[in-house]
């Protein structure tokens, strides 16, 4: 029997490099925000033994994978050998976007393990994903938006309305890795932790004023297509616009969605092939 799992995303709402910490991650502050879609599926069956397939030929499937190595991680916690499941990700959400795909891919796998092979209360699934990636406790806690600090896994839950139409936009030629955007973040300028959590409070056009995304400047400066695309969200009526994680996709947040629909047409003819997509949270 075949059971079918919802892998979802994230995006933003500021993100501010701190500092380095010793263990190699950087301490930052950040709002992360939960979209129900889209989203990666992931298909779990029984096996002889435990196997992993992708529909995207360009995702590794041996131990690098990071499905592979939570399961591994949930595995070692008890002692245990990997499962025999096969597991199938059908990969719809862009690589190398900073909307967290394949930290909610890992953060899937731990329920899969809890569900399967051995159940895991809340405490041993969040050390599990702090060992796995700095955004997978986010995705684990099941919030739908948090503070996040530390180097990510420090969080506090917000509740805030905000709805809108979302447009995502990823270009197909463009990927900036983790590592790459951490080695070029701006370390001149003084950093000081701030409340976030004023973005609960404050109308959303004035976001702009208050909300950066440190890895921004990098990724511009070398793809000012970029830079662009967010220009053209604030053009054509965006409330709020930035890139997302450490890039590349760009989202804007709108109150008319007419607006979004006719941006994300725009897009697509003038970026054949690029990753195009609009949420309506609730």
């Amino acid at each position: 029997m075949t059971r079918r799992y919802h892998s979802p995303c994230k995006i933003n709402l500021g993100l501010n490099v701190l500092s380095r910490r010793e263990d190699g991650y950087h301490n930052i502050e950040t709002v992360f925000f939960r979209l129900g879609e889209p989203s990666d599926e992931i298909e779990v069956s029984d096996a002889e033994e435990f196997q992993i397939t992708c529909t995207d030929s360009k995702l590794p499937t041996d131990t690098s994978n990071i499905i592979v190595k939570t399961i591994q991680a949930c595995a070692e916690l008890h002692g245990e050998t990997m499962p025999p499941l096969h597991i199938h990700l059908q990969k719809h959400l862009p690589m190398g976007a900073g909307i967290g795909g394949g930290s909610a891919n890992a953060a899937t796998a731990i329920d899969i393990y809890s569900e399967y092979v051995h159940s895991l209360d809340s405490s041993q699934k969040q050390t599990i994903a702090e060992k796995v990636g700095a955004d997978v406790p986010f995705f684990v806690s099941g919030y739908q938006a948090a503070i996040g600090s530390g180097k990510g896994e420090i969080l506090r839950p917000l509740i805030f309305p905000m709805v809108y139409s979302i447009l995502l936009v990823k270009l197909d030629d463009i990927f900036i890795s983790t590592k790459e955007a951490y080695e070029n973040i701006d370390r001149t300028k003084e950093k000081r932790t701030s409340d976030l959590s004023f973005v609960t409070r404050l109308p959303i056009d004035m976001w702009r004023t208050y909300l950066t995304n440190d890895f921004e400047p990098f990724a511009f400066d070398r793809f000012p297509q970029l830079s662009m695309i967010k220009e053209m969200m604030y053009l054509h009526g965006a409330e709020f616009a930035l890139m997302s994680g450490s890039g590349s996709l760009i989202y804007g947040i709108f109150e008319n969605s007419e607006n979004a629909l006719t941006l994300q047409r725009e897009f697509s003819v003038m970026f054949p092939g690029a990753f195009t997509s609009i949420v309506k949270t609730q």
